[in-house]
């Protein structure tokens, strides 16, 4: 069996493997912080963008990391500029975590809406309960972007660990 669905951050494919994945009946979903990003992907080939706001936990999708930081738009900023400029669905990824979030997400433009962090405190995601506490007692300004993890950008709660590479 084959997945329905491919899911790629931080750039677009090749036109070669755009080609596979279509040939094999795969659609694509590109991710993208910006607009200029959102319309790489869009005429790269990608059936869908995630518009991935500045909000979201994890690593950026940012295409280049050099401009990551500059560029940390927020989701409800970004939605509208997407939703006005493609031609593709738009995906909304990024501080949602309840129903007002995706209310607002679709009124903003999103035809979907992907859900992060907040499933890390579901049984089936099975992380430590220590962990599962922390992102529940925590406040959103209780995130930093990072890039301690990887060298890349992203945002974790701000741990000794954070704070010390910052």
């Amino acid at each position: 069996a084959r997945p329905a669905v491919a899911s790629t951050i931080m750039g677009v494919l090749l036109p070669r493997h755009v080609q596979q994945l279509k040939d094999a009946g795969i659609a694509w979903i590109a991710c993208a912080t910006t607009l200029s990003e959102a319309r790489a992907a869009q005429d790269a080939g990608a059936d869908a963008v995630v518009a991935q706001g500045a909000e979201a936990g994890g690593h950026r999708g940012s295409f280049d990391p050099a401009m990551a930081e500059r560029q940390l738009v927020g989701l409800f900023a970004l939605l509208p500029r997407l939703a006005d400029h493609l031609q593709i669905p738009v995906i909304a990824a990024g501080g949602i975590a309840d129903g007002r979030g995706i209310a607002a997400a679709l009124a903003l433009g999103a035809s979907a809406v992907q859900i992060g962090t907040a499933f890390l405190r579901t049984p089936e995601a099975a992380i430590a309960s220590a962990w599962a506490d922390g992102l529940a007692a925590s406040e959103p300004e209780d995130t930093w972007p990072t890039r301690a993890f990887s060298g890349r950008l992203g945002r974790g709660l701000a741990t000794p660990y954070v704070r010390a590479a910052a």
